[in-house]
């Protein structure tokens, strides 16, 4: 149901998707990850052409003091390069280029926490929620 408010329009959903089913999209070929995010200053590639890279694994690093975080790889595979292309917005944007391997392998590091949130300090917390990429 749409929402209205006073001096506003009604604007019909057409939600068509609610009855369909879940598709599993396979993972594409090549993947290119931008070292931009939405604000703050650009990551740096902390990855070569050749490195073989794991999901999860970090890919790059914002500079030290800098609004950002880190970027993590989406699949795993080979680096193949590390070039910069135009963006739709019409800005150029640093990109590591990702040849998938399509096995999926995920960072053996990647584990979820299994101590008591209340023994560890602020600090520890922040930097462990950083270092996962989290904004």
């Amino acid at each position: 149901m749409a929402y209205t408010f006073r001096g506003g329009i009604r604007v019909n959903e057409y939600k068509f998707t609610g009855s369909s089913p879940v598709e599993c999209i396979p993972t594409p070929p090549v993947v290119r990850i931008s070292m931009n995010q939405n604000i703050g200053a650009p990551s740096s590639p902390t990855v070569k052409a050749g490195d073989r890279v794991l999901i999860g694994q970090m890919i790059g690093e914002a500079p030290d003091g800098a609004l950002g975080c880190p970027v993590h790889s989406s699949v795993s595979g080979t680096v193949t390069a590390i070039d910069e292309v135009r963006v739709p917005s019409g800005a150029v944007e640093r990109t590591v280029v990702i040849e998938s391997d399509g096995k999926n392998e995920i960072l053996p590091d990647i584990a979820p926490f299994d101590g008591n949130i209340h023994d560890v300090d602020r600090d520890a917390i922040i930097a462990r929620i950083k270092a996962a990429g989290i904004t």
